[in-house]
């Protein structure tokens, strides 16, 4: 259990507090009704000097009330781990999204094995934080981290190529995107999946770039078979310039190699479960990566309490500093 400060800022409004306090010090007594009448010269002779103590109690009171409002307004708060079994980390998942999953060397077809496969990893990470991610030549946010995964499930049926604005693959785009999420939901922690059939060398040295020195690990999925298939474009296929049909295979050599060489783990699409089940995406301290679930409550409204009761006060005859 920690105590922090959920919005610190706050505390900036403490500094005018020194410079009201020296101000209402120094504030002259206040004069009766015969001081602003009779004239300065003849007051020591006419008026009875009352040497009185200045009451410092609405000062204390300020202070008390400025000090607790600050800290309401700051958000103080108790950080606690959540009781029972751990729960498995936050994943996101990063899909590639190119005319490339169109290939049928996946029967029926590569893109509707990956919507099964989305459909099966969902439904057994229901009530864990899970966000989708696709790419192209650019990155879009499909889901994003939630435990409500029947909406991602939903989602799914609606994914093609053709959705993607812009043309090419950068899935280093995508893995940026998806440290970012990361960082501002779970700060930094939890698991990339990566869904693809190739990277380019670009693409790796972006994706080593952007997860060097972090703790995040990034395990990929390969999606297709070495064999390959032509990517289906229009009534007929992609062809080169030369004329040739284009072929897109998985390069699982390559993938598996950078996903080890940044301590993760790779598997081939599978018609079952097991290529899950062998990444260990949802079982509760699967493969020491299971993150512990932390709750965190604001207490910045009990301050409220002993302000009222000080807010109180403002109603009596001289006290009306206070409000």
């Amino acid at each position: 259990m920690s105590l922090e400060l959920l919005r610190p800022f706050w505390l900036l409004a403490l500094l005018p507090l020194a410079g009201v306090l020296w101000l209402l010090y120094r504030q002259p007594r206040r004069q009766g009704p015969w001081q602003r009448l009779l004239p300065p010269a003849f007051q020591p002779w006419l008026l009875q000097e009352q040497q009185q103590p200045r009451n410092r109690r609405p000062l204390a009171l300020l202070l008390a009330g400025w000090l607790l409002a600050v800290l309401a307004l700051s958000g103080p708060a108790l950080r606690q781990p959540l009781p029972g079994a751990p729960q498995p980390a936050p994943l996101v998942v990063v899909l590639q999204m190119t005319p490339e999953l169109l290939a049928r060397d996946l029967p029926p077809d590569r893109l509707t094995r990956v919507r099964y496969k989305l459909a099966d990893l969902l439904r057994q990470r229901q009530g864990a934080s899970t966000a989708i991610l696709l790419y192209a030549g650019s990155a879009h946010l499909l889901l994003p981290l939630s435990r409500d995964t029947a909406t991602g499930s939903n989602l799914l049926g609606a994914l093609s190529p053709a959705l993607m604005p812009t043309a090419g693959q950068r899935a280093d785009l995508a893995v940026q995107q998806a440290v970012e999420l990361l960082q501002r939901s779970h700060e930094g922690r939890g698991r990339l999946l990566l869904l693809c059939n190739s990277l380019s060398s670009a693409e790796q040295a972006g994706i080593q770039r952007i997860l060097q020195g972090g703790e995040l690990t990034l395990d990929i999925l390969g999606i297709g078979s070495s064999q390959g298939a032509p990517i289906p474009e229009g009534s007929g296929f992609r062809r080169s310039a030369e004329g040739a049909i284009e072929f897109s295979r998985l390069d699982s050599n390559l993938l598996a190699a950078f996903a080890a060489s940044l301590d993760g783990n790779y598997r081939s699409l599978t018609s079952d479960s097991s290529d899950l089940q062998a990444l260990d995406l949802w079982q509760p301290g699967g493969s020491g990566r299971a993150s512990q679930r932390w709750q965190t409550l604001d207490a910045g409204h009990w301050l409220l309490l002993p302000l009222l009761l000080l807010a109180a006060l403002g109603a009596r005859r001289g006290w009306l500093l206070m409000l």
